[in-house]
C-alpha cells in the first residue's frame, strides 16, 4: 500500500470519498463540501428526549449493509440553523458529536442530522471536518487513504 498523498502536511482527499461514522460504525459514501460549515448525515424519525436531566436524541440511520434500520441515541449537542444553498429558507437542525474517520484521519466532531434522502450521498463532510487536516482535489474521488 503506497502512503497516502499529503500537500502542506495535509491529507489530499477527492470530492468523494468512503468515510466511517461511528455510532453506527459502518463505512459511507461521502460528498466532500468546503462551502459547508459542518457535516452532516442522512437521519429519520429524529425525536428529541430526556435521559438524566439533558437533552438527548434518538433517530435511525439505514446502511445497505444492515437489514433494517439503526435506531442511535446521543446526547444533543446544540442546535443549528442553516440556510441551504441558492435557498432564502431555513431550518433547525439537532447536532450531535459523532467520530469521523476519512483515510488516516478521526475527529469526534459535530455532525447534523439532515433529511437527505433525496441526495445523492447520505453523509455530506464540511469545513468542521477538514478545516487545518485536508486539501481537496475537487477533479479526483475516493483518494483518500
Amino acid at each position: 500500500m503506497s502512503p497516502a498523498a499529503r500537500v502542506a502536511d495535509r491529507l489530499l482527499i477527492g470530492e468523494v470519498e468512503r468515510v466511517n461514522i461511528t455510532p453506527p460504525g459502518q463505512s459511507f459514501m461521502a460528498r466532500i463540501d468546503t462551502g459547508a460549515a459542518g457535516t452532516s448525515i442522512h437521519a429519520s424519525n429524529i425525536v428529541t428526549f430526556e435521559r438524566d436531566g439533558r437533552d438527548w436524541v434518538r433517530f435511525q440511520i439505514i446502511h445497505p449493509s444492515m437489514p433494517a434500520a439503526m435506531i442511535i441515541e446521543r446526547p444533543l449537542a446544540r442546535t443549528v440553523l442553516i440556510k441551504r444553498a441558492g435557498s432564502e429558507t431555513r431550518e433547525r437542525r439537532l447536532v450531535v458529536k459523532m467520530t469521523v474517520s476519512l483515510g488516516a484521519l478521526s475527529e469526534q466532531i459535530d455532525v447534523s442530522l439532515s433529511e437527505r434522502a433525496t441526495m445523492t450521498y447520505p453523509v455530506l463532510i464540511g469545513r468542521n471536518f477538514l478545516r487545518n487536516l485536508a486539501i481537496v482535489d475537487v477533479s479526483q474521488r475516493l483518494i483518500a487513504q
